[in-house]
């Protein structure tokens, strides 16, 4: 009898042959969740940017540095889709579950504490940068919001790429369409102060990025 999680992941609901439309079928969805990804940033911009140039500034500069850090175990992330494709195409459908627990174990702790020391860590190196107090401020009040998003945010890749290999991009993009529009509800409240919540200004921005 199959169970609740081997439904979806039917072979007949995911046919392994190649051709033009399915490849369309495949990409299409992943080029929106690619897009959705880089929409939540935008979004945080426009709300951060009505409290000023530094404060964007700040969100900018503390955002490239932590995706900096999280690049290794993006990447990292992505390889389990190649193994769960490979397993996936040679039919031995319980073994991808396997690539999906060690991408867990080797990645999502190690961008936590990887995320956190660098959070440890920002303040003088920024300072030795040269940022500016204000901005520096600004992004530390972001930085430190953000490690346990990070670590969110690396469960969600490995398992997005699990959805991928076994020829499900729809679950992943509709995971990004929710997480976009929680963000922007969040990011409202808690950078201006909607909805009866204190504005925290940029920190507001790393916490509901962070949700």
């Amino acid at each position: 009898m199959a169970t609740p999680l081997a439904a979806p992941l039917d072979p007949a609901a995911a046919p392994r042959t190649g051709g033009v439309r399915e490849v369309t079928r495949l990409a299409v969805p992943l080029m929106l969740a690619q897009m959705s990804q880089t929409l939540m940033h935008a979004v945080d911009s426009i709300f951060v940017g009505r409290l000023g140039a530094a404060e964007l500034g700040a969100l900018g500069f503390a955002s490239i540095w932590l995706w900096t850090i999280f690049s290794v175990f993006s990447g990292a992330a992505n390889g389990v889709q190649t193994f769960v494709a490979q397993t996936w195409g040679a039919g031995q459908d319980r073994r991808c579950g396997l690539y999906v627990w060690q991408g867990l174990y080797a990645i999502a702790p190690a961008a936590l504490v990887s995320t956190l020391a660098f959070v440890a860590i920002a303040d003088p190196l920024w300072t030795l940068l040269g940022a500016s107090e204000e901005v520096r401020g600004h992004a530390l009040a972001y930085a430190r919001m953000r490690p346990v998003g990070m670590l969110g945010l690396a469960i969600w890749m490995v398992l997005a790429a699990f959805f991928r290999g076994v020829g499900q991009t729809r679950t992943p993009l509709l995971a990004t369409i929710v997480a976009n529009l929680v963000n922007a509800i969040l990011a409202y409240a808690f950078v201006l102060g909607g909805f009866g919540f204190p504005a925290w200004g940029v920190a507001g921005a790393g916490a509901a990025s962070s949700a």
